[in-house]
């Protein structure tokens, strides 16, 4: 096993690996902004991520996120809840949602719905 790894990085299979995965998660964390403004501009506030995939967006309003996550699998949609993180078992108003592993086409279908339901 070893052998094998340090033969792709030898062959700078990782790093071209690395750099397409950079592009795709960046391209994606990009729409997703553009997504966040098209749909859910005067409902919630972010700020882009510098790393990870996933953004943390504050809602603008109190939110019971567990009703909101009801209201949105009825149209397909999940988020996780996110009173269950709180220290003090209140309402975060906040959600995150991560763009690792959607589409483009499946985060806008999704960010329609939400900017519905918020």
């Amino acid at each position: 096993m070893e052998q094998a790894i340090a033969e792709l990085m030898e062959d700078g299979e990782i790093r071209r690996h690395a750099k397409r995965a950079y592009t795709v998660y960046a391209s994606r964390r990009k729409q997703m902004a553009f997504l966040i403004d098209s749909y859910l501009a005067n409902k919630v506030t972010y700020k882009m991520p510098e790393g990870g995939l996933a953004y943390w967006l504050s809602i603008n309003h109190p939110t019971d996120t567990g009703k909101l996550n009801k209201k949105l699998l009825q149209k397909g949609v999940s988020i996780i809840p996110t009173e269950p993180f709180s220290f003090h078992k209140t309402g975060l108003s906040a959600i995150r949602l991560g763009y690792a592993s959607l589409t483009q086409e499946e985060m806008e279908a999704g960010f329609q719905i939400l900017g519905e339901q918020l």
